[in-house]
This record gives structure tokens, C-alpha cells and sequence, in this order.
């Protein structure tokens, strides 16, 4: 009966069923892939966080030097809580959604550029605390020593020159590539 190379009835309904799932399947990944793309954003949501943290670090100190306070106890007090890094990510997230060209070109050294922010600003963190650890049994006689370190001006200045030099950097190469056109 089926010596001549035809498919029996039944067989060819089952085979034309299974090839449209197939087709309806790659269909519907495709879909799920292009809808997951646009839902998710374009900057990582994590760029956003630890560029606030990075600014907190230079927020602290210059007001440690402008009002000569602590700068650990700047520190604490700068540092941004759950809902209010929430809300910032969100508005980050807003302008990248207004300008996606722009972010999705440059999302690589946004990230770069975050990452070495943090990096900074955390080795200056740690800085101030060694010193802190250090001059606190030292100088525990002098009521400002157990308190911290208070930044000088011009050490202020170099911090905010040093957390914010990769940012600086790339609005250097994005103006100069802004130029070139």
C-alpha cells in the first residue's frame, strides 16, 4: 500500500500540524526575544546606582572641607537609601528612553566609565578609613581626632578630580567626536 513513496492520510495531516507548531513556535520566540528587548532597558540598572554612590563620595568630601566636619561621618550621611536610588535609577532610566541612539551607541563606556568611578571613590572610602583607623588611637586625646578626618580644600578637590576623571574623560571624547562631524 505505501510502496510508492505516498504518505497515508492521517500521517500527512499529523506531519503538516507539527510543521506549522514548528514554524508558529520560532514565531512566537522571535516575538518573546523583540518584545524582552524593548522592555528591557538600555542603560543597566546598575550604571546609574554606582555613579550616585561614586558622586557621594565627592558630595562628602567637599562639604567635609567647606565645613569642616568628619569626613566618614559625611560619608554615612551621603550614602542614598533603597527608595531614593529607586527613584534615581528611574529618572536615569527616563532620559535614556528619550535619547536611546545616544546611550545605546555609548552604553559601553557609560559602563566603563561607572566602574571606574566606583572604583575611585572606593579607594578613597578606604583610604579615609585606614587614616581614620590609624590616627584614632594616636590622637584619641584631641576631642576632633576620635571624630575622623577632616579634608583640606585643596584635598577635596583632588578627590573630586579623581572620582570624576573617567566621566570627564568621556564627555572629552564625546565632544571631540561631536567636532570631528
Amino acid at each position: 500500500m505505501t510502496g510508492t513513496g505516498t504518505v497515508p492520510g492521517p500521517v500527512r495531516k499529523k506531519a503538516r500540524h507539527v510543521k506549522s507548531a514548528q514554524l508558529s513556535g520560532k514565531q512566537g520566540i522571535s516575538e518573546r526575544a523583540h518584545s524582552q528587548s524593548e522592555e528591557r532597558p538600555i542603560l543597566d540598572e546598575r550604571v546609574p546606582g554606582l555613579i550616585f554612590d561614586s558622586l557621594a563620595t565627592v558630595q562628602a568630601a567637599l562639604v567635609s572641607a567647606s565645613k569642616e566636619m568628619p569626613y566618614g561621618a559625611l560619608r554615612q550621611a551621603m550614602a542614598l537609601g533603597e527608595q531614593e536610588k529607586r527613584e534615581l535609577t528611574s529618572a536615569a532610566h527616563a532620559v535614556a528612553a528619550k535619547y536611546p541612539a545616544f546611550f545605546s551607541k555609548h552604553k559601553d563606556g557609560l559602563e566603563f566609565v561607572a566602574a571606574l568611578m566606583a572604583i575611585n571613590a572606593a579607594k578613597i572610602d578606604q583610604l579615609f578609613s585606614l587614616i581614620d583607623h590609624l590616627n584614632g588611637p594616636l590622637l584619641a586625646a584631641e576631642p576632633s581626632a576620635s571624630e575622623g578626618h577632616v579634608c583640606s580644600a585643596p584635598a577635596a578637590l583632588g578627590i573630586a578630580l579623581i572620582v570624576l576623571a573617567p566621566l570627564w574623560l568621556l564627555a572629552v571624547v564625546l565632544i571631540l567626536e561631536h567636532i570631528r562631524r
